[in-house]
């Protein structure tokens, strides 16, 4: 167990890692908890700036300021890798830098990343300005603030996080104000799998503006429960195998697109999408294998662009304080019980059980039924 100051060590040689804290080796044990680990640095072809968890070891990551480290290849502030597994809970996580992964990193081991603040991150190369998850890991995400994190160099640079390869739960974090060249809020690449669902992804900026976030993967990803708004760009499928039920997709540069002539989404069902430029569309040769029941509304270009479906609607959804990012439905919506029971999530994006009203409602919120009061879900 540590509980230090460890500050502005550096580790031996272009291969080292672990700057500030190094564990390894099967067995091998790490408890952090209060710490402050500060302006540490190893080589350029070296991991973990601030800790490295490594070869088959187990780590508690609690309360640490982990800050100013920098990274080589891979993970600036904290590196959980080879078949080790962390959980990394209620720290911040700041102003880490590497040329992929800048606040965290996790290579082929498995995570729990829970209730942080990873705030101004940066990458030098590559994607996952606060969070680069690759090589078959296995990692819950949840309840974190990931935020003004940013991957500025071209290719495949993703602001907020970038997954590749692995199993991933992405539960009700707040993805907001990250900045890069492509997907300023996040990508899930190629072999990415898993459940993202009730986030909240808003005022992430985008400088080619053309993805705010991506999905490339062929391998299913269940998309729920997920407030999008006021990104600078859309929300495109590249992949296939990705179903898309019940997201409120608002005030963005542009809605949900499938894009390419091997993308299909497999569903798109109870889901808003409102005041951009369009709603949903596809395009070079992408398609939706199932999209209905959802309402396109004040689309400047097209709300369903030529596409058609049972039960789809264009009409003012009628959000409560939408100028104030309030966008839970008015009672009288005409989202209201106009969704599908089919394949909707249990639960909407504040744990309200669904449905309340007989059938489900489009969007991310369900209206509470009168009298009815829910407590939040607790994650582990």
């Amino acid at each position: 167990m540590i509980s230090n100051s460890v500050r502005y060590n550096r580790g031996p040689g272009f291969n080292s890692q672990g700057g500030g804290v190094f564990v390894a080796g099967n067995g091998a044990r790490l408890t952090a908890t209060g710490n402050t680990i500060q302006g540490n640095l190893v080589g350029s072809n070296g991991s973990g700036g601030g800790i490295h968890i490594d070869y088959l070891s187990t780590a508690v990551v609690n309360n640490n300021k982990i800050s100013s480290n920098t990274g080589g290849w891979i993970a600036g502030g904290i590196l959980v890798g080879a078949q080790s597994s962390a959980d990394i809970i209620s720290n911040t996580i700041h102003a880490n830098n590497a040329d992929k992964g800048g606040g965290i990193g996790v290579n082929n081991a498995s995570a729990w990343i829970s209730s942080n603040l990873i705030l101004s991150n940066t990458t030098r190369l590559w994607g996952g300005g606060g969070l680069r998850i690759q090589e078959t890991s296995t990692v819950t995400i949840a309840n974190n603030l990931i935020a003004y994190n940013g991957s500025y160099i071209g290719r495949q640079s993703s602001g907020g996080m970038e997954v590749s390869n692995s199993v991933i739960a992405l539960l009700q974090n707040s993805i907001t104000s990250n900045t890069s060249y492509y997907d300023g809020a996040f990508a899930l690449g190629e072999g990415a799998q898993g459940i993202v669902d009730g986030n909240f992804v808003a005022f992430n900026v985008t400088s080619d503006t053309v993805d705010s976030l991506s999905i490339s993967s062929a391998a299913p990803i269940t998309f729920t429960n997920n407030m999008i708004a006021n990104n600078n760009a859309k929300f495109t499928i590249y992949g296939q195998n990705t179903s898309v039920v019940n997201n409120t997709i608002v005030n963005n540069n542009g809605g949900l697109i499938v894009w390419g002539n091997t993308a299909q989404a497999s569903l798109v069902r109870n889901n808003i999408l409102a005041s951009t430029s369009f709603g949903v569309k596809t395009g070079d040769g992408g398609t939706i294998a199932v999209m209905d029941y959802n309402d396109a509304w004040g689309n400047t270009r097209c709300d369903f662009c030529g596409l058609t479906g049972a039960g789809n609607i264009s009409a003012n959804p009628q959000f409560v304080n939408a100028p104030n990012g309030d966008y839970h439905l008015r009672l009288g919506s005409p989202a209201m019980n106009a969704g599908t029971n089919t394949n909707a999530p249990g639960y909407d994006k504040d744990s309200v059980k669904r449905p309340q009203m007989g059938r489900v409602d489009m969007g991310a919120y369900e209206v509470v039924a009168p009298g009815s009061v829910y407590l939040p879900t607790i994650l582990k």
